[in-house]
């Protein structure tokens, strides 16, 4: 899968392809589809939700380009593979602060997310905001939107960034940087992900 993600030339920041192949996927999947860990497709980690398709994951936080010592919001934590690969990226100096709205997912976030202690799980709608932590240096959300959360946007750094799916169906991928007036906005592909819980 490495030397697929490195031929596509789909992710451009090395250090996030260390960190791919630090981080056993499988550790963050049921049981019975820890032999799919690595086939490039959703995978079902609940009744109603998927992990989402590596190439997708780690295009996201490529897009996004977190540094050592940065603080990183995340919504959609899942079984926290997405977080584990933040916290490597942000390193001990940094912190990433992720929420998850489904209590089972969380409670298996909690325990795979264990040995990351720079990484703060909070159950609970990250839509709504979290100052204790602002301003961040950037945002990702791991599901769809059809709005720009400018709520969401007003908590970063200038020259922060916040990268999302934007849409109903069929979605663009959004990332906006907050500059010292107004916003940047770029578009990057089109997806089918599932729609956050507001």
């Amino acid at each position: 899968m490495l030397e697929s993600l490195k031929s596509q030339k789909l992710v451009k920041n090395e250090e996030l392809l260390k960190a791919f192949s630090k981080i056993n996927r499988e550790d963050f999947l049921p049981d019975y589809l820890k032999d799919m860990a690595y086939s490039d497709a959703p995978l079902p980690i609940s009744e109603t939700e998927v992990i989402n398709q590596i190439s997708t994951t780690l295009f996201f936080i490529d897009l996004l380009n977190p540094k050592t010592g940065q603080t990183v919001y995340e919504i959609g934590t899942g079984t926290g593979y997405s977080a584990a690969l933040l916290s490597e990226l942000v390193g001990k100096k940094g912190k990433v602060i992720s929420f998850e709205i489904d209590k089972e997912l969380y409670k298996k976030a909690k325990n795979n997310l264990k040995k990351y202690s720079n990484v703060e799980l909070i159950l609970g709608n990250g839509l709504k905001g979290y100052a204790d932590s602002a301003p961040y240096d950037s945002i990702i959300l791991f599901g769809a939107l059809d709005e720009t959360p400018h709520n969401l946007v007003s908590y970063l750094k200038v020259n922060g960034v916040i990268v999302y799916p934007h849409g109903k169906i069929l979605q663009k991928l959004i990332r906006i940087t907050r500059k010292e007036k107004g916003i940047k906005k770029e578009e990057f592909g089109e997806y089918r992900l599932s729609r956050l819980i507001k």
